[in-house]
């Protein structure tokens, strides 16, 4: 288990608590996807001699090699790390898009995995780590799509031109602005909202970190070292 400590100023937490519980679920259904490199261990015989030196996330692939050679990574919630958070959302940045150029890279470094062979753990990556991964790509394609439609709806159709007449006078409503200006003082002045709005903001920011992270993988050059993310406490 992963302790973040409450120094670090963004959201992470909230990520990582996610990340427990389910390699909590994958332990128990098959095998945990990789390992975390604060705390992890393995037998010296299953360990992958042959890693590439500028292999970004060594810990996951190191972690997935092993249940190529038909091993479990186990997760032991009585094993303890405790971690800062990086101090401010642009070292969060920073790590999150060399974080998500290691992705992609570990994704062809451990596609047999993918194999239905592998059967649920096959299923685990697909659903827990491809299909994340690609999120912010499925986000751009699918913005594009509703531009496209957008954009054919206001060619000149009439029925579109009564419709936005139509938006028009509700938006002009006392009532319906009301309502609208209530929704906003709902999310900016009470805790609930706010830190909705927060995590939000955060989930964005961390997807296009993400995309960010794919477009350095695809330029080339990667290396495994790294510049070390300031930390509160430290």
């Amino acid at each position: 288990m992963v302790k973040s400590s409450p120094l670090g100023g963004t959201d992470e937490p909230v990520y990582w608590n996610l990340e427990t519980s389910l390699k909590s679920s994958e332990s128990s259904w098959d095998s945990c996807l990789g390992a975390n490199g604060a705390i992890y261990a393995m037998r010296p015989e299953l360990f992958w001699a042959e890693i590439p030196d500028n292999t970004i996330i060594d810990d996951f692939v190191l972690g997935m090699k092993v249940r190529e050679q038909g091993f479990r990574m186990v997760f032991e919630p009585t094993a303890v790390a405790t971690e800062d958070l990086p101090a401010t959302v642009p070292d969060e940045w920073r790590h999150r898009v060399r974080i998500g150029a290691g992705a992609f890279q570990a994704l062809t470094l451990c596609r047999a995995c993918l194999s239905p062979r592998y059967g649920r753990f096959a299923l685990f990556f697909w659903s827990h780590k491809v299909l994340r991964w690609f999120t912010p790509h499925l986000a751009v394609v699918a913005g594009m799509l509703l531009s496209c439609q957008v954009a054919e709806l206001l060619g000149g159709n009439p029925k579109v031109s009564q419709f936005s007449a139509l938006n028009n006078q509700q938006l002009n409503n006392p009532t319906t602005l009301s309502i609208l200006v209530g929704i906003l003082l709902l999310v900016l002045l009470t805790p609930p909202g706010r830190k909705a709005l927060k995590l939000l903001v955060y989930f964005v920011t961390m997807q296009a970190a993400l995309f960010v992270g794919f477009l350095k993988y695809c330029k080339g050059g990667l290396k495994g070292t790294w510049e070390r993310t300031e930390r509160r406490g430290i």
